[in-house]
């Protein structure tokens, strides 16, 4: 990418407008390496897909915060903490992220042949489409009658859902954080149900 193509993706997009956000979306997706398709990108970050469409296509304008999580996806953040060419993928994507057009097996990256070295965001990409997957489960319960929050209840142990949401709160304060691990000692059991 050019130095004014990387400029772009660190405005704003309402400076930018959905024509020329659409084009520094599309520019980056080529320039990354990282990712294939708009498909791989949704999945990586949660987005939804016809959403991202929408974007990469000029038809839609991200959120503040889409904007960002998308910058971090593609490599152009300007943040110290910018994803390295191996984060949130998954090996067979990864595999994928070398071929050139027409199917010709590239030679792998350095980068893409040793362990990533910011495996962090990779797990809190996951995390965080498992929390909207969770979510949307949940909408079934809180549009729902009383009987229907009493089945929820039998099926998932109060400690356990104590035990997740302190956690959750936990991680993000690291003060708290330190006083959690110190006295937390209960652990999920899967096979209790």
């Amino acid at each position: 990418m050019t130095r004014e193509e990387r400029s772009d993706m660190s405005r704003s997009p309402l400076e930018l407008g959905k024509e020329r956000c659409a084009i520094a979306l599309r520019k980056a997706l080529a320039a990354t390496g990282r990712y294939a398709t708009i498909r791989e990108v949704a999945t990586a970050t949660g987005v939804n897909y016809s959403t991202l469409r929408g974007y990469f296509q000029g038809r839609q304008l991200p959120s503040d915060e889409t904007w960002r999580l998308l910058r971090m996806a593609l490599g152009t953040a300007s943040s110290a903490r910018r994803p390295s060419a191996d984060q949130a993928a998954s090996p067979a994507r990864a595999e994928r992220r070398g071929r050139p057009a027409g199917g010709q097996q590239a030679q792998p990256s350095a980068a893409s042949t040793r362990k990533s070295t910011n495996e962090p965001f990779a797990r809190a990409l996951e995390i965080r489409q498992q929390i909207q997957h969770l979510s949307n489960l949940l909408d079934f319960f809180k549009r729902g009658a009383a009987s229907d929050r009493e089945a929820l209840r039998r099926a998932i142990p109060g400690r356990d859902m104590g035990y997740l949401t302190s956690l959750l709160r936990a991680l993000y304060d690291e003060d708290q954080f330190e006083a959690w691990i110190l006295f937390s000692e209960y652990t999920m059991n899967e096979d209790e149900q």
